[in-house]
């Protein structure tokens, strides 16, 4: 873990523990003088490590409970559903190019990740 990721999660731990508790993006990005993107990075890495910080559309928080952990599981699942979706449909485009399939011939992809 960077010193960097130390201290958010720490500043989290101390400041922001419970959903309740959430901080905007804006304002820890802020805190930490670093961009919004950075900060979505340095979040992921925590995950990675495991540790519980969690977010919804209110901001960011360390965990006090299971079912918090369990409501950004299930929003990241979402998430990545959407991405896959996007990916899928990027592949079906090269099928275009490529002149597997013709210009105006509809694709259909449904997905469901649960």
């Amino acid at each position: 873990m960077t010193n960097r990721e130390k201290q958010i999660v720490e500043y989290l731990k101390e400041h922001h523990s419970g959903k309740n508790n959430a901080i905007h993006s804006d304002k820890l990005a802020a805190k930490f003088n670093i961009t919004t993107r950075s900060l979505r990075g340095y979040v992921n890495k925590l995950r990675q490590y495991g540790q519980p910080v969690c977010s919804d559309k209110h901001g960011y928080w360390y965990a006090i409970s299971e079912k918090e952990i369990k409501q950004t599981v299930k929003h990241l699942n979402r998430f990545i559903g959407e991405v896959s979706s996007a990916r899928t449909g990027l592949q079906c485009a090269t099928l275009v190019f490529s002149g597997d399939i013709p210009k105006n011939t509809k694709v259909k992809i449904t997905m469901k990740v649960s």
